[in-house]
């Protein structure tokens, strides 16, 4: 008996983890999705919270035309608010409505309101909890913090006085609202007032604890032609904000002085990695399907792209991401350094065949050299060498007759001959175009050489690649994607999935109503949120 105890202890002690919150907007400041909490295999609905109406989306959908860039048929501007995403501590599930302009406090036991704080607009994003409060931005332009118990207002702060309005998707809404969530690190709270790019925006920190702009760390810094619109991230150094199609900006995370822009990047989707690898999609701009781009989030330089994938998530060594109609674990480290080096090869690729196209180009005025054949070069080599010889020796023949006469003017002066010295300088320059040639058509076939040994060196990376990947299985295609323990949980149209992270096994499914977008996984529950203003939640 006390073996099969022992024994049954083992077994649980394996798949039991520690309880943790889901303080923040996916989880953690890098939005990495990703919590260390194990769920059960097997998960059971306990309650489901509806709101009368569905989410009302922040954009209404793919623009048809975008006169400030000035491009036609583009990717929808910036969708980061399709359902209720939550935020759980303990037994409160916090999220923020964009249908009734409040924060809403449900009990994780039983799904009934706790208590509704309203503000002035939609609230976009879950609120921010630590040091026992809720913080959160408005479309009224406010950054809030109340008590996380009794919703009791602390502070609120704009970074502008300017009360203008604009009507934004059937709603009247600040100049400057707060679509950037609120960002806490320590005694600091992070946010951006934006929304139109030829209108001031504004990236602040205050102190957390009394919402103004003073003290170690803060700031208010103005930013020109920018959009600040999808949650803020940070690394121990930066802030990374997303702009929607355009491409994601840094910030010094001490100062607020903007670092640069991500390159081939762009979307709302973004997570960033421990190494500070910066995952985001869709692209910017007139991209229409589905693709994740990585870049060094440092460096600002991009790394690899992902086609037909629209979600990832990294957890230390592997990333997991939908492919086509596969969800495939990924040895990220082993993939993105044997991308690196094949970019590297590529690059010397193209570099030798820049030099090949510019010699050929250069060659081609002098077609009747270019095209004879180096062995006739060498015999016309051979020909002038033979010349120059017969003239230098003629030379020195006549420079010894001038001495003579030079010393004897009585004597008969020699036969008056060609000018040899302006023959000897034409072969001279004949003699340096026919060694120039025969010289860089050796370096042609050191060039060919080496184009062709990269070329196999290219091929041989590529064959390794699919090494890299772990594990492939079919999954329909994600909307939502959350990891906890080692289990991936993936939310459908209508569907939510439990997935082994070792293996690629499916665990266990769900019915939900509507489109699964906003997954949470705290204190042994799953929180599932959909487009239809459902959040289901599973224990």
């Amino acid at each position: 008996m006390t073996g099969k105890l022992l024994a049954l202890f083992l077994l649980v002690g394996l798949t039991v983890v520690h309880a943790e919150d889901w303080p923040t907007y996916r989880h953690d400041n890098r939005r990495s999705g990703v919590s260390a909490e194990q769920l059960p295999a097997q998960l059971k609905e306990t309650w489901v919270y509806k709101s009368p109406i569905p989410p009302q989306t922040a954009w209404s959908g793919p623009a048809k035309w975008d006169a400030y860039s000035g491009n036609k048929d583009l990717q929808s501007m910036r969708n980061f608010d399709p359902a209720f995403f939550v935020t759980s501590v303990g037994k409160d599930v916090y999220f923020g409505s964009s249908v009734d302009n409040a924060v809403h406090c449900l009990d994780a036991e039983t799904g009934k309101e706790r208590w509704v704080f309203f503000t002035d607009s939609a609230v976009r994003f879950p609120p921010a909890a630590a040091h026992g409060k809720l913080y959160f931005g408005s479309d009224d332009g406010h950054a809030y913090c109340i008590d996380a118990k009794s919703a009791k207002e602390i502070w609120r702060y704009r970074p502008i006085l300017d009360k203008r309005h604009t009507p934004s998707n059937g709603k009247l809404i600040s100049l400057w609202p707060c679509r950037t969530g609120v960002l806490i690190e320590g005694n600091l709270a992070y946010f951006g007032a934006s929304m139109l790019p030829w209108e001031t925006s504004y990236l602040c920190a205050v102190d957390a604890k009394t919402g103004k702009p003073e003290g170690t760390g803060c700031f208010e810094t103005s930013q020109t032609k920018v959009t600040l619109q999808g949650a803020l991230l940070a690394s121990s150094d930066s802030l990374y904000v997303p702009q929607g199609r355009a491409a994601p900006l840094v910030f010094e995370k001490a100062t607020g002085k903007r670092r640069g822009s991500i390159p081939d990047a762009g979307g709302t989707y973004c997570l960033l990695t421990e190494d500070d690898q910066l995952i985001s999609g869709p692209h910017n701009q007139k991209a229409k399907d589905k693709v994740l781009r990585v870049a060094d989030g440092g460096k600002r330089s991009h790394l690899l792209t992902f086609q037909g994938t629209n979600r990832m998530l990294v957890n230390k060594r592997y990333a997991y991401l939908h492919q086509g109609e596969n969800l495939t674990a990924l040895d990220r480290i082993s993939y993105v350094s044997l991308q690196g080096e094949k970019r590297e090869l590529l690059s010397q690729q193209a570099k030798i065949a820049k030099q090949m196209k510019s010699r050929q180009k250069a060659q081609a005025s002098k077609a009747a050299i270019y095209l004879a054949s180096s062995a006739d070069l060498q015999a016309e080599q051979q020909k002038l060498l033979g010349k120059l010889e017969a003239i230098a020796k003629e030379l020195k023949t006549k420079e010894k007759d001038q001495s003579l006469k030079e010393e004897d003017p009585e004597k008969t002066n020699p036969s008056p001959s060609p000018d040899l010295k302006a023959e000897q300088k034409q072969l001279l320059a004949r003699q340096a175009v026919l060694a120039k040639e025969l010289k860089s058509r050796e370096q042609d076939r050191a060039w060919k050489a080496e184009h062709a040994e990269l070329g196999k060196r290219v091929q041989r990376i590529t064959a390794s690649l699919p090494k890299s990947f772990k594990w492939k299985t079919h999954c329909e295609h994600p909307i939502g994607f959350a990891m906890g323990g080692n289990t991936l949980y993936v939310g459908g149209d209508g569907i939510v999935k439990a997935y082994n992270a070792s293996n690629g096994e499916q665990q266990w499914s769900a019915k939900i109503e509507g489109k699964g977008y906003g997954l949470a996984i705290s204190n042994g529950r799953l929180l599932v949120s959909t487009d239809k203003g459902y959040i289901h939640c599973f224990k």
